[in-house]
């Protein structure tokens, strides 16, 4: 029998010999796009397909990252090994299966980029993308870096190449130490509080005991005194009793806060503060000079900016051993980014100054100049503090010798802060 020609020839070719010439690479799903039966698919025999498409399958498949290929409007999904992970046990199956069945469950995350990318022709990359997916263990959050890029037939976009990048591990990491970041800071502040209690009470103890060991002198000569003199000596005992019950009254306001803000007024929040310190500036030589002229009050935690304002108090009457001048203020300003209106105060003293280069570190956790006397929290607890009142602290220090001191400029917003308030 003569040969019928090439139309018969082309009719008794083997589609597995043409599949194999086409399709490259030695792996599993390489083996697994070659034998799968293509004809029932958009796809149609691996023999018809166009050149677009077998170029895109086979860097597909050669690719040493987990890659897929989406053909068609259909979206016919194609991948290699590196792939199948994001498809659990069910990877053969979703083989030419459409981009919308394989990934019902993200596509309401997947599918808008993938429809994105296909209108508009336009490649994209997305990080740390979550998108669910169903594994051997059931359905997980997987965190993807994923790239989609368009493929081109005859000017028209055909179809989609992309490769991921499974950074899940990478963002629990990042997670994981936020957490232990945010447990610390929340451990830090607590000791901080701790500490500030300690000096206060150690300060309150101080400013009580002379009182009451005056009290016990004239107690002490009143008894051995008659009339007239006996009843001065009880006056002047009963005068030092009722200072310690102000300062007893005003120490009780530091522990007692509300859990919303409160209005007060500057003249308000500094006595509270100056009323601890009334026997140490006497004993240093320190004179204080007030200059109130801020008669709106703010609504704040009072609690917390008393501690900030004992905490600026300290580190001023520190700065000044031998006497010196304290200056406090208070006076409306605004917040020169934002133009929003508030309290500024403000704490100065005429001691040594800070060095320029440790200015930049004051507010640094840990960071100390005092030695083992300090813990290095104090000013970082206050930034904290002010920054959860959504306002601004700064210091300007000077160690010239005709002009040395620093100062401290609190802004706070004449509008609340949030409600949420830490322990």
């Amino acid at each position: 029998m003569f040969s019928s020609g090439p139309t018969e020839c082309r009719a008794n070719a083997n589609p597995r010999s043409d599949a194999e010439s086409r399709i490259v690479g030695a792996g599993e799903m390489a083996q697994l796009v070659r034998g799968h039966d293509w004809n029932p698919t958009p796809l149609g025999p691996i023999e018809t397909w166009p050149q677009e498409l077998v170029d895109a399958v086979n860097l597909t498949l050669s690719s040493s990252v987990p890659t897929r290929t989406l053909w068609g409007r259909e979206m016919i999904l194609i991948f290699n090994d590196g792939y199948r992970r994001f498809l659990g046990k069910r990877y053969s199956q979703t083989l030419g299966q459409p981009a919308r069945e394989v990934y019902r469950e993200s596509w309401r995350v997947e599918g808008p980029i993938l429809e994105k990318a296909f209108a508009s022709g336009v490649s994209g990359i997305y990080e740390k993308l979550c998108v669910p997916v169903e594994t051997d263990d059931g359905m997980k959050d997987f965190y993807l870096d994923y790239a989609c890029t368009p493929v081109f037939r005859g000017g028209q976009v055909a179809g989609l190449f992309g490769t991921l990048r499974d950074a899940t591990a990478e963002v629990m990491a990042v997670r994981t130490l936020r957490e232990k970041e945010s447990r610390a800071e929340s451990a830090l502040l607590k000791s901080e509080k701790l500490a500030a209690v300690g000096r206060l009470a150690s300060s309150i103890a101080h400013e009580i005991n002379n009182p009451l060991e005056s009290v016990m002198n004239l107690i002490y000569l009143a008894r051995r005194s008659d009339g007239e003199g006996a009843k001065r000596y009880l006056d002047l005992a009963d005068e030092e009793i009722r200072r310690v019950s102000i300062i007893a009254n005003q120490t009780l306001r530091f522990h007692k806060q509300s859990s919303t803000p409160q209005a007060v007024g500057a003249g308000d929040l500094f006595s509270t503060v100056m009323s601890i310190y009334e026997g140490q500036l006497r004993n240093t030589h320190v004179t204080v000079e007030k200059r109130f002229r801020a008669p709106e009050p703010v609504m704040c935690f009072q609690g917390d900016v008393r501690q900030v304002l004992n905490n600026l108090v300290s580190n001023a009457l520190e700065a000044m051993p031998l006497g010196g001048r304290l200056l406090i203020r208070s006076r409306t300003g605004r917040n020169w980014k934002t133009g929003e209106r508030g309290l500024i105060l403000t704490i100065a003293d005429n001691g040594g100054g800070i060095p320029r280069e440790v200015q930049r570190y004051i507010f640094d956790a840990f960071f100390t100049t005092k030695g083992t006397a300090g813990n290095g929290l104090g000013l970082w607890v206050c930034q904290e503090i002010v920054e959860r009142h959504r306002g601004t602290l700064r210091v300007r220090s000077s160690q010239r010798e005709e002009r040395h001191g620093t100062t401290f400029t609190l802004w706070l917003p004449f509008q609340p802060p949030a409600q949420a308030h830490a322990a």
